[in-house]
């Protein structure tokens, strides 16, 4: 081989090498893209699982949750009244703590739907979801806040509502 044919071999060779290299680079810009965004949707989820800690250990919390979900122990609760009706404080603690929840939900869908959960952790997560939207006062916030919420978060939740409709 003449030095002429080496030399094209070796520049065809280094541009496949560098488009390589260069779609490798792409590749992994894009994973750590990814990583980043679920780094900080899951800051978000332990800063709304901290928020969330709080309200528990609140009075008005626990007054709110007494009232919806025990109250004088009636099997059916509506949304105008209550078992007992909830104060103003009361009724801002627990929507917030609702809102907290939810945002720990979506996290999961969010995880899930990036690759990040499997498939079997998501059903289970979301079968939780489900018995939290049958609770009264979850159910109640639920729709105060659905249009907050992550557009396929809300079409999750919108889903899980007809289920919970048609039983």
């Amino acid at each position: 081989m003449d030095s002429a044919k080496v030399n094209d071999w070796m520049q065809v060779i280094g541009i496949f090498a560098l488009v390589a290299s260069l779609i490798f680079v792409g590749l992994q810009m894009q994973q750590d893209r990814r990583i980043a965004e679920l780094a900080t949707y899951q800051e978000r989820a332990i800063a709304s699982a901290e928020i969330s800690f709080q309200f528990v250990s609140s009075g008005f919390f626990a007054a709110a949750n007494s009232k919806t979900l025990w109250g004088n122990s009636l099997p059916e609760i509506n949304v105008d009244g209550w078992a007992e009706p909830l104060d103003a404080n009361e009724a801002i603690w627990a929507t917030r703590e609702v809102a907290a929840t939810l945002f720990m939900y979506d996290n999961s869908l969010y995880q899930y739907e990036n690759g990040f959960l499997p498939e079997e952790h998501w059903q289970r997560t979301r079968n939780t979801l489900k018995a939290f939207m049958r609770l009264p006062l979850g159910s109640w916030v639920i729709t105060q806040i659905l249009d907050q919420q992550r557009s396929s978060f809300r079409g999750v939740l919108i889903e899980i509502q007809s289920e919970i409709d048609a039983e």
